[in-house]
């Protein structure tokens, strides 16, 4: 099965594609590390990787995106790659969240006798992290509670009144909350694409769920009293 994973929402643009050769299975990867511009990478990244597995898009049975939290601009420009692929190619899209890619990073690299707590935290800018906090037994781990943005003042109490046993964070951001995690280790991994391709689908976000997760409102807002008065209003 012909399976595309896609990653912009955070500082890197990722794409894996996995696919079979003879009966074998293949894994083709590219990462870009570019903050900005994934607009201009993912089609031609994708395009590559096709033609190097002797694919085309129309081959495509499966698209994994994720959905963020992350940059505003970067979960928009994948999901809506991502969305345009699903229709051209009428495949199956699935959305996964950034707090997924990052434990599912960590979780498959460690082994779990028992039930181990640990946190995601992705930093959201102005003064405020993203988290959301999984526990993971066995070869299995689920979240324990709702991704939430809070601010860095909070990361203590919230790890205490979680449990927290450790924290994940992406190798790729610059950390402001380093000297906030007191007490426990910390982890950064590197989110990749190809993570998603391995996540256990009762953590996919399906079909018409697929949109993005900002958890902070926009900047941009509608300027009040500026707007063009619509045909047909009253005077």
């Amino acid at each position: 099965m012909t399976q595309l994973a896609i990653d912009t929402a955070g500082a890197n643009c990722s794409l894996a594609l996995s696919f079979e050769r003879e009966g074998q299975p293949c894994l083709l990867t590219r990462r870009v590390v570019r903050g900005r511009g994934q607009s201009d990478m993912v089609l031609p990244m994708a395009r590559e990787l096709l033609t190097e597995a002797g694919l085309a898009f129309k081959d495509l049975r499966h698209i994994y995106c994720t959905v963020g939290p992350g940059s505003f601009t970067g979960v928009r420009i994948g999901l809506a790659f991502a969305k345009g692929l699903e229709i051209a190619a009428c495949c199956q899209l699935y959305g996964v969240t950034s707090f997924f890619l990052l434990a599912e990073t960590y979780f498959r690299d460690e082994k779990f006798e028992t039930g181990e707590r640990f946190a995601v935290v992705i930093d959201a800018g102005r003064g405020g992290l993203f988290v959301q906090s999984f526990e993971g037994a066995g070869d299995y781990y689920a979240p324990v509670d709702l991704p939430r943005l809070i601010a860095i003042e909070e990361l203590e109490g919230y790890l205490s009144s979680h449990q927290i046993m450790k924290v994940i964070a992406s190798v790729a951001q610059t950390l402001a909350f380093e000297d906030r995690v007191v007490g426990r280790p910390w982890l950064l991994v590197e989110a990749e694409a190809e993570k998603l391709l391995s996540i256990d689908q009762r953590h996919h976000i399906k079909e018409a769920d697929v949109k993005p997760l900002y958890l902070r409102a926009a900047d941009a807002k509608p300027q009040k009293g500026k707007s063009l008065r619509h045909v047909g209003d009253a005077t």
